[in-house]
């Protein structure tokens, strides 16, 4: 990977003192802080190697410049940053045809860009017996005229002494600083799970192996009346499983668990069953009531630790809101406020008219979840066909890249579920198809006889899963599975075999 930016700092006049030294270099996606206290016998040597180091990094050369921000934001610290940078121009990248430019992050911004880097948080001490803690904290770690800054402070933290901060060992250290990892979502294939609060987050969620995703979108939070989604940190109008809605605890946990694995934790809204419980999002997009629940979604967003919002409005409430002039400007509303501090926003479509979102609102989304199922169901349909198929999946491929969607926007949707007809019921989770009839049903996609009038069961197995998977990372950026807990690590397993083959390595 290619960085554009590179940081030094260092506190000469507190190094001379007896303190410190902080070094900082961004190198193979981590922004790394060499940091640690010396005796006054070596500092000889290292002022010498410090030189040699500055130097190197271009305080010689003419398209590197040696650059002092005008001002510190913080009036914490303690260091007086230099930096040094590459040249600005990244198209030098691409130039004569062997190289070309993956990914870059020009800081230019506001705050760090959460869907490109991660805050790893611990008093671990680095394995090197470091003298800071890592923490997420703006002091830390910010964006500043086109610059990320990385700062060592002089002040007293405490956190636990584990790599993943769930040691349970509360250790106190005298310094704090930052450490970044890239998350690698602009070039890492997605896989992208929804898993619903009425399933229960908590308990659903440890049977997921989190490290098999990218992303997680919870589902599906709606507004009451007055447009309101928390009360006393708890959800209005979420339903959960064993209370009536998701308390914020509940998700708080989830997003913890989530993070710990480098996954990014989205809230999903609306859904395709609107609940009883929630409030007019017709009334509630209108141009006289939009500022006022776009407020109310990033403060959700920010109470609950989330990385973004996905928006999965449908059907008929999709067409009507639309119709009214109403979706794109309430997703251009929402993108304003969520690209400024690096949040996601996504979105679930159908492929059907009048169940597909507009045209001029894809711009704003990071990624689309094409929902390519559901072609027949228990209650809608005619009865005799498969409800998901390779061939309907091309088809949806197609026409979202025909309608404007980029391959790097393009997600393709899993189902992890079929539907039952004659004597079958209605619906089976795919953990319960292997648990009922053995492993040797994913080898197909059917069980029964498919025609009308006919006893059988129409599903995904593991060959057509694994063939949607190739076309979405052919033409797309990953996949989108609903839902999680329909899988199971001990009988189905379709999840590690998907996150298996979407990080293979690939043939260019």
């Amino acid at each position: 990977m290619w960085f554009t930016n590179i940081l030094v700092q260092c506190d000469l006049g507190n190094f001379f003192a007896g303190d410190v030294l902080s070094f900082y270099i961004l190198h193979n996606g981590t922004a790394i802080n060499f940091f640690a206290q010396f005796e006054n016998q070596m500092k000889i040597f290292l002022i010498l190697v410090l030189a040699t180091l500055l130097i190197s990094c271009g305080g010689t050369s003419s398209d590197i410049p040696l650059q002092r921000p005008a001002q510190q934001p913080s009036p914490q610290t303690n260091l007086v940053p230099e930096v040094c940078r590459p040249a600005e121009q990244n198209s030098q990248i691409s130039q004569g045809g062997k190289w070309q430019l993956v990914w870059a992050d020009e800081f230019d911004g506001k705050a760090i860009d959460g869907s490109k880097w991660q805050y790893e948080t611990n008093c671990a001490g680095g394995g090197n017996n470091e003298l800071q803690c890592y923490v997420e904290d703006d002091a830390n770690a910010f964006v500043a005229e086109g610059q990320l800054h990385i700062v060592a402070l002089n002040q007293p933290v405490t956190g636990d002494s584990g790599w993943f901060g769930n040691s349970g060992n509360v250790v106190s250290r005298d310094y704090s600083s930052a450490r970044l990892h890239t998350l690698e979502t602009a070039t890492k294939p997605r896989v992208v799970g929804y898993l619903p609060g009425y399933k229960g987050l908590t308990e659903s969620i440890k049977n997921v192996d989190l490290h098999n995703l990218t992303h997680l979108n919870l589902s599906f939070a709606n507004p009451n009346a007055e447009g309101d989604f928390l009360l006393n940190e708890n959800l209005l109008c979420m339903p959960g499983y064993s209370t009536e809605h998701v308390k914020g605890d509940e998700i708080r946990e989830v997003v913890e668990r989530a993070h710990q694995a480098g996954v990014q934790v989205l809230m999903s809204l609306a859904g395709g069953v609107i609940p009883s419980c929630s409030g007019d999002w017709h009334r509630l997009l209108q141009s006289e009531n939009r500022p006022q629940l776009v407020s109310k979604l990033i403060n959700l967003m920010t109470d609950l630790n989330l990385d973004g919002l996905d928006i999965d409005l449908e059907g008929i409430l999709l067409t009507q809101i639309d119709n009214a002039g109403n979706y794109t400007p309430f997703i251009q509303a929402l993108s304003a406020q969520l690209k400024p501090q690096g949040k996601l926003l996504t979105s679930a479509t159908a492929s059907y008219e009048g169940g597909m979102i507009p045209i001029d609102s894809i711009s704003y989304f990071d990624f689309v979840n094409i929902m390519s199922y559901d072609a027949i169901g228990p209650s809608w349909g005619q009865a005799g066909i498969e409800h998901s198929t390779y061939q309907q999946a091309v088809q949806d491929v197609q026409l979202w890249l025909h309608r404007g969607l980029t391959k790097q926007q393009l997600v393709l949707g899993l189902p992890f579920y079929g539907y039952g007809f004659g004597q079958y019921r209605s619906d089976y989770a795919i953990k319960d198809l292997v648990a009922l009839y053995g492993s040797d049903i994913l080898q197909q996609d059917v069980m029964g006889n498919l025609c009308a009038g006919c006893d059988y069961i129409t599903y995904n197995g593991l060959v057509t899963l694994q063939a949607k998977t190739e076309l979405a990372l052919k033409h797309g950026s990953g996949v989108m599975i609903w839902e999680l807990s329909h899988d199971s690590s001990r009988t189905s397993n379709i999840l590690a075999t998907i996150a298996s083959q979407v990080a293979a390595p690939k043939t260019l």
